[in-house]
């Protein structure tokens, strides 16, 4: 079987997910010494034999960290570390992609260079201890060492390398600093190296801008995996390689690997097929020769790009050299008719939400908040959710305010919940929100659950919330499938009013008195504010968003 190299630059740092055998993902809850997380999320890849790369993502009170592991075995042989350099090396520099991409055997990279502390594929002791006693030491016999160096505390991005405590396996770390990822201090770093078994530990040397490349699986090029603050893969001088000289297998498994979620009607998604053999080599596929199936579903396949055209699972199935794989997307159709929600309303309990109530013009919000308490009144329950300037003594019926704070609120038909996230994400304002929103998501009897947030959840900015809003979003959608409970989460942070079921949770976004105004200074009171209605019959549940001002047809 002819295997074959090619030739990949990347510019812009992508983000793919890959939908195959031998990747493991996980999520749980830990806690670490100096900056505790509340959850965890960590994508473990077999790269090749002894090689593993594992991504470790840590919901901290300060935010969302981002760790990339590679875990090298030094007691497999065919693995060999060695120092590379840039093509036009000292003169140009290149990235680890471009570096590695004239030999598909490099299956990993790592830029800056380590001590000498080798002998072959075993620690030299002698010179282990000799690299300790010099400058750049985090760890030393599982002990955490301080320099004193003015960078200890700052928060950035860092590149480490340690032994673990039977010496045989070598552990590279890189921690992201970016829009999305918090970076880490010495300090965090040491409780990092020392989760992962790791008793001696330093920093590597020569790195201007930490960068990390794996090998993908199936893939005949490095791809590089940390993502530095400007989004491009950093250009280095020197780096470490690693290389697998394992040979090649006449057997070989199908993968494919698929752009990442969220899947929507008509919207294109990448889809490539890929092999490698029993020991982690990748295989050449000829495309010429690859058959595509769907179940479950329909849309097209062409070009590696497959195009839903309705909403489910589906099915997509390669065959190629008398072997088959297969994966199964979710795909959502955002035009897909929501049985929960209602045209006309519906006999039973009511319940009305509005928006954000801060005011931005005193008098046109006095009259429209005039019609907010009429609506409101007219409910079994008002709920006002956002940022609130609200007048109790106009309401007549049961209300709920919100105050950006954790609270639970038990009513006919519904469990609410009102996270805090004034502070940009709903863990950095307060830490313990995730273990209460899970216990209480665990212990609601009701058949419906409303969630008040200020951000939204779905397709969120890049930013310290990116990646929270995605646990956040998973923990809700698992609730759901497990459970069979109806959830709403209503964003009042928006600046328009629409609706989406997504993956099973229904997402709300509410404008309150956040309007748009005319080019002629005009607003218009018809398509500028909405409530959002519920009825509760029993433990049914419908809704609808309601316009504060209904159009009005007069017919002659």
């Amino acid at each position: 079987m002819q295997l074959k190299s090619c030739y990949i630059i990347i510019n812009k740092i992508g983000f793919i997910a890959i939908v195959l055998g031998m990747l493991i993902m996980s999520t749980h809850d830990v806690t670490a010494s100096s900056l505790p997380a509340v959850h965890e999320k960590v994508m473990t890849e077999q790269v090749t034999k002894g090689l593993t790369y594992e991504v470790r993502g840590r919901l901290t009170a300060k935010g969302w960290v981002n760790l990339h592991v590679m875990k090298m075995a030094l007691s497999e042989p065919t693995l060999i570390l060695e120092t590379i350099y840039s093509n036009d090396y000292p003169d140009d520099m290149e990235t680890l992609v471009e570096m590695t991409a004239h030999d598909f055997t490099y299956t990993g990279a790592i830029s800056g260079t380590m001590k000498d502390i080798l002998d072959g594929s075993e620690i030299n002791e002698e010179r282990l201890l000799e690299a300790l006693d010099g400058e750049g030491v985090l760890l030393q016999s599982g002990e955490k060492v301080w320099e004193g160096h003015k960078k200890e505390n700052e928060r950035m991005a860092r590149s480490v390398y340690g032994i673990t405590t039977d010496h045989q396996t070598l552990v590279f770390i890189v921690v992201d600093y970016n829009l999305s990822s918090i970076g880490a201090t010495h300090e965090e770093m040491q409780d990092y190296l020392l989760d992962y078994g790791v008793v001696d530990a330093l920093y590597l040397e020569e790195v201007n801008i930490p960068s990390l490349a794996v090998r993908g699986q199936g893939a005949f090029t490095l791809s590089q995996r940390n993502v530095p603050m400007d989004e491009m893969a950093p250009e280095v001088l020197i780096g470490l390689g690693i290389r697998s000289e394992a040979p090649a297998t006449e057997a070989y498994n199908l993968m494919i690997k698929v752009d990442r979620t969220p899947y929507m009607v008509s919207k294109p998604i990448g889809i490539k097929l890929l092999a490698r053999d029993m020991n982690y080599n990748p295989v050449a596929i000829d495309s010429g020769q690859i058959a595509w199936s769907m179940s479950g579903g329909f849309g097209t396949i062409s070009n590696n790009t497959f195009i839903p055209m309705e909403g489910g699972k589906t099915t997509l199935t390669a065959y190629y050299q008398g072997k088959r794989t297969s994966i199964t997307l979710d795909i959502t159709d955002p035009n897909a008719k929501d049985p929960l929600y209602e045209a006309l309303p519906g006999a039973g309990f009511k319940v009305n939400v509005f928006g954000t109530t801060v005011k931005q013009n005193r008098l046109l919000d006095d009259i429209v908040m005039g019609k907010v308490y009429e609506t409101m009144n007219a409910a079994g329950y008002g709920i006002f959710t956002g940022e609130s300037q609200v007048d109790g003594s106009k309401l007549t019926k049961n209300h709920y305010i919100y105050k950006n704070q954790f609270s639970v609120l038990d009513m006919e038909g519904a469990r609410l919940i009102s996270l805090a996230m004034d502070e940009g994400s709903m863990v950095m304002t307060d830490a313990t929100q995730w273990n209460k929103l899970k216990t209480t998501l665990a212990t609601t009897a009701q058949n419906t659950i409303i969630i008040l947030g200020t951000k939204p959840l779905i397709n969120s900015e890049k930013g310290l919330f990116q990646y929270e809003s995605r646990q956040i979003h998973e923990l809700l959608k698992e609730f759901v499938s497990k459970s069979g409970k109806n959830i709403f989460y209503i964003n009042a942070g928006a600046t328009e009013d629409k609706n989406l079921w997504y993956e099973g949770v229904r997402y709300i976004d509410l404008n309150g008195l956040v309007y748009q105004v005319e080019n002629n200074n005009s607003v218009n009171l018809y398509d500028s504010f909405q409530t959002l209605s519920f009825t509760f019959s029993g433990s049914k549940v419908t809704y609808r968003l309601t316009d504060l001002y209904p159009k009005t047809t007069v017919s002659r």
